[in-house]
């Protein structure tokens, strides 16, 4: 998965804060390092042993041990202007929490944008969707409504009951599956990134969006199915 929108803005103000606060260090030297090796002693500054956890598919890296920099002591405190490099090393480890930070607004202002308990977030434009049957009791003879959207504004939420998944899984023995379609082609809220299965009942009026992080069920008032000839005429 690329990058959402959230994470873009939010990791190249962090990627412009630290050329803005290398620059001011570099003007700060009264020997100029030379500026590619500058650059390259940060990036290996940034090295450190890290506890990572995850939130909510967001990884967490809190550095504690700035493994880059010792490497930096190790092998070349007997340098010409070793200590005019070691600052941009430090620099480069004390980074990590900028983005520390930065990944840690990321989750609330992602939230704030693109809900991930809401429908519209996961199909929000209708123009290439289609219909695919994943189960042998599925109609071969449908297709998707143009009023999709304006079916969905209408969902309601109900209750997530995942036993027919477990049920129908493996079992060849299920004549007649729950939700035997799922949607294709689907185009999330722009900018979200957002990832998920949407399953279509058999009648076309419930839609069960299974993301990675969670299962939502919506009824709609009616079917987003129609039928149609074997000339494809609707």
């Amino acid at each position: 998965m690329g990058m959402n929108f959230v994470e873009a803005v939010v990791y190249s103000f962090c990627w412009l804060l630290i050329f803005v606060i290398g620059f001011k260090l570099y003007k700060k030297q009264e020997i100029k390092p030379i500026i590619w090796k500058a650059v390259i002693v940060y990036f290996v500054g940034k090295f450190a042993f890290s506890l990572n956890y995850p939130i909510e598919q967001q990884a967490i890296h809190f550095a504690l041990i700035p493994l880059g920099v010792i490497a930096i002591y190790l092998f070349f405190s007997k340098r010409p202007n070793f200590n005019t490099y070691l600052k941009f090393a430090w620099f480069g480890f004390f980074s990590n929490y900028l983005f520390l930070v930065g990944t840690l607004l990321i989750m609330p202002f992602y939230s704030f944008l693109y809900d991930k308990n809401d429908i519209h977030t996961y199909i929000a434009h209708s123009e290439n969707i289609e219909i695919l049957s994943i189960h042998p009791s599925a109609n071969d003879n449908i297709a998707v409504r143009a009023s999709i959207l304006e079916q969905v504004k209408a969902a309601k939420e109900q209750p997530v009951n995942t036993d027919w998944y477990y049920e129908s899984v493996g079992d060849d023995r299920v004549e007649v599956e729950r939700f035997p379609y799922i949607l294709a082609n689907i185009a999330p809220k722009w900018g979200s990134q957002a990832k998920a299965t949407i399953y279509v009942e058999k009648d076309g009026k419930g839609l069960l969006i299974a993301s990675p992080t969670k299962h939502l069920y919506y009824r709609l008032d009616e079917s987003i199915l129609q039928e149609v000839t074997a000339n494809g005429e609707k």
